[in-house]
């Protein structure tokens, strides 16, 4: 199996996965929300059919808002933290277009309580499937050799770290090959424990050779003409090429690239705060948080109450 087929595969399962945890959640909530007696039952139980239907409709809405998200693009989320984030915002979305459905249809009246409970219930249902699934893929990719097989050009600092952080992360989906030097004619076979696999000047031969998928320019000092070589030799070899900016690279990793009057613009990105739908999701999850820690330390507030009531 190709790398490519092997990504197709995965994603598709990915899919099914997320699809799953919608539908299962609808089950879960139902019997909580109607079987469960966590909340009074006020009228008779309603059919599971009319649920089921909805349930489909919040399959393709979330699996939508998620798509939209980038949870199913090629560049692999690394922080389970904002993929997390991702899957909430994502969600939140879809539950809203599937909230505002019910509200469309009259025929039948849906329980907003477990739409809610759904919602939750989705939330953490897909982080857990999503890292059982990427956990088991990367060790799928690494048994059969499907990992990106990468090569970094330098010996610096920026080049240790790049290296030390894809080998102890198997999430990045690279298997490291070693390192082209430039500006040495005959190189070491290891620089600091890392594997050397030519110099520069050698780049043609140690692509084939090494069958590299991917080249990482981690060296500042190398002049522009030189990096336009490497470009072209990477065009020529149909193999990725990506670059350490000498400045941004160091001050920050949220670099946003812009295209005006065909020149590319590097900048920083826009921290997440700024923009609405996020400052909204947060103040949401501040309110919520803080509304279960004051339900949860009630009893104490309740004790402290009346222990200094009875001591005065």
């Amino acid at each position: 199996m190709t790398k490519n087929k092997s990504y197709f595969f995965f994603r598709l399962i990915l899919l099914a996965g997320d699809a799953c945890a919608v539908s299962a959640s609808f089950a879960i909530a139902f019997y909580l929300r109607f079987y469960a007696e966590i909340i009074p039952v006020r009228y008779e139980i309603p059919s599971l059919s009319e649920y089921t239907k909805l349930a489909l409709l919040a399959v393709c809405l979330n699996l939508f808002s998620m798509y939209f998200y980038g949870l199913y693009l090629r560049k692999s989320i690394v922080n389970k933290l904002d993929e997390l984030f991702l899957i909430i915002k994502s969600l939140t979305i879809g539950f809203l277009f599937v909230m505002a459905t019910t509200f469309l249809y009259r025929q039948f009246l849906y329980s907003r309580v477990m739409l809610i409970i759904a919602w939750g219930v989705t939330i953490v249902l897909s982080f857990l499937v999503r890292g059982i699934l990427a956990n088991l893929g990367l060790l799928f990719e690494k048994k059969f050799h499907l990992q990106k097989r990468l090569a970094i050009i330098g010996d610096g600092p920026i080049a240790y770290r790049i290296q030390s952080r894809i080998s102890r992360n198997i999430r990045y989906g690279y298997q490291f090959c070693g390192s082209i030097l430039f500006g040495q004619k005959q190189p070491a076979e290891e620089t600091g424990g890392k594997p050397v696999l030519g110099t520069l000047d050698a780049l043609e031969e140690i692509i084939p050779r090494h069958k590299i998928d991917e080249i990482i320019l981690a060296d500042a000092k190398i002049p522009n003409e030189e990096i336009i070589k490497i470009m072209l030799v990477c065009e020529k070899h149909m193999i990725t090429f990506r670059l350490v900016p000498d400045i941004l690279g160091i001050m920050t990793s949220a670099v946003d690239l812009q295209n005006i009057a065909g020149m590319s613009l590097v900048g920083i990105k826009d921290p997440p705060l700024y923009y609405l739908s996020n400052r909204i999701i947060k103040r949401v999850m501040d309110i919520a948080g803080s509304l279960c820690a004051f339900v949860l330390l009630s009893p104490a507030f309740l004790v402290c109450a009346a222990l200094g009531k009875a001591s005065s």
